[in-house]
């Protein structure tokens, strides 16, 4: 997702235009959360937002965490502080443990599970007009907390990669019979049963992205007017 929004903003610039390339699908969506510790008195959205400032965790400067975590406090004026160069969430959800931090905004596959199991955390709010099996039906989409309709559509740009996941593209050069065969046969993976039993097994979520499907959103997010985009990108800093 941040390569693709790096590329979308950065106009001529930029090293790579994703539409240029043939897209086969993406095995899940990128369904990320906010969330914190349960032991800070943070228990919902509005119990952050009136806090005089929350500490959360992100593992670099321009990693998803970051963008997430300055974007809440731009677009929705939450005082947030966020501490980066944790080397990955391991070390993140430690810290998170041991009091360093009062949460931050991950995939919420990558939670702890005794996390969810145990009611140890609170998750604030979904950056995704979707949700997930165990997430609470009280947690409301980010989009649904701002107020104006210039937040909603910068909200659009920065979510709109994450529908992609972590996708499988192939060459423009492949013939088009071939990228047919190719997203054939990733849309039947997605169906058959040994594949399913195995992800299940991992604890991995499968939320797929059809070849078709992912090429409708990739060139709709090289469409957004560059004013937005530019807004977009003052938005994460």
């Amino acid at each position: 997702a941040g390569v693709l929004n790096d590329s979308m903003s950065e106009g001529a610039a930029a090293r790579a235009k994703f539409t240029d390339y043939a897209w086969i699908g993406s095995i899940t969506r990128d369904f990320r959360v906010c969330f914190a510790w349960r032991g800070t008195g943070i228990l919902n959205w509005d119990d952050l937002a009136k806090r005089k400032e929350s500490v959360f965790g992100a593992a670099g400067a321009v990693s998803s965490s970051a963008n997430n975590i300055a974007m809440l406090r731009n677009l929705l004026n939450v005082n947030l502080k966020t501490i980066h160069g944790y080397p990955g969430n391991t070390e993140m959800f430690l810290a998170v443990e041991r009091g360093e931090l009062d949460g931050s905004c991950v995939t919420w596959s990558s939670l702890p599970d005794h996390w969810v199991k145990n009611n140890t955390i609170s998750v604030l709010t979904r950056l995704s007009p979707s949700t997930q099996p165990g997430v609470p039906e009280s947690v409301k989409f980010v989009g649904d907390l701002v107020t104006t309709q210039e937040q909603k559509d910068i909200l659009d740009v920065l979510l709109a990669s994450g529908e992609l996941g972590r996708p499988f593209i192939t060459s423009p050069k492949v013939p088009a019979d071939r990228l047919q065969a190719l997203r054939a046969a990733f849309d039947a993976s997605m169906t058959d049963t040994a594949f399913l039993a195995d992800a299940e097994k991992q604890k991995l979520p499968i939320d797929p992205v059809g070849g078709v499907e992912a090429e409708k959103i990739v060139t709709r997010l090289y469409s957004f007017p560059a004013a937005l985009v530019e807004k977009a990108k003052n938005a994460v800093k």
